[in-house]
């Protein structure tokens, strides 16, 4: 695993309050109850914060999975 997705997953963990082993590529608001949507955007501006990046409107709507937060941050060159 590398440091990128441990960092992500250990920041949505922190902020959705779920066990760090619950933040899987699959997982989603409906998975994981407390994802809602004030949380995303808690999520967001953390991710943002830690990786030093700004997602798009576009791109924070995007994000149905926890993958997608991935996706994004590969598109904002974050890939170690």
């Amino acid at each position: 695993m590398t440091k990128t997705n441990r960092s992500l997953e250990e920041i949505v963990s922190a902020v959705l309050q779920v066990a760090v082993e619950d933040v899987v590529d699959e997982a989603t608001p409906e998975t994981l109850k407390s994802w809602n949507s004030l949380n995303h955007v808690h999520v967001v501006l953390a991710i943002e914060e830690v990786f030093g990046v700004r997602f798009s409107a576009e791109e924070i709507s995007s994000v149905r999975r926890i993958a997608d937060f991935r996706r994004v941050l590969r598109k904002s060159g974050i890939t170690s």
